[in-house]
């Protein structure tokens, strides 16, 4: 699937996501060799991680997100299991089976040990000079 073919598919998703960001995506995700790993921060919709995880399958994306956010977006939902439900439901409806989903707080859960390939974070807030801080170190270097 190319860059316009991903834009396509994804354009029923009334999100902030650009065009652009996705042609951004594909240019560099899909040139990642496989098994290569992605961290997404802040996944609010879904569609950036659908993106990348559209740009190439063979890599892995892990997402994260609180579910909290204030954006009318999370207002539709009952509860942090309805909105965890939701995202991995929209993640296999458009065929991102490339995705794993954690709902976590990430200024306090745990930074995992592993070290990712490729960092997205996709927030503008007050604590995104702290999550980046708390985050960074699990990029691998270069």
């Amino acid at each position: 699937m190319d860059a316009e073919q991903i834009i396509q598919k994804l354009m029923d998703l009334e999100v902030f996501v650009l065009e652009e960001d996705m042609r951004v995506y594909f240019k560099y995700i899909s040139q990642l060799p496989e098994n290569s790993n992605i961290l997404d921060l802040a996944t609010g919709w879904g569609k950036s991680a659908i993106a990348m995880a559209l740009s190439n399958p063979k890599v892995s994306i892990a997402s994260i997100d609180n579910g909290r956010d204030p954006m009318d977006f999370y207002q539709q939902f009952n509860s942090l299991e309805h909105y965890t439900k939701t995202l991995t439901d929209r993640f296999r409806k458009y065929g991102a089976e490339n995705i794993s989903f954690t709902l976590g707080d990430l200024l306090k859960m745990r930074v995992p040990k592993e070290r990712y390939d490729l960092f997205h974070l996709d927030i503008s807030v007050d604590n995104e000079a702290k999550i980046l801080e708390r985050w960074l170190p699990s990029v691998k270097k270069n």
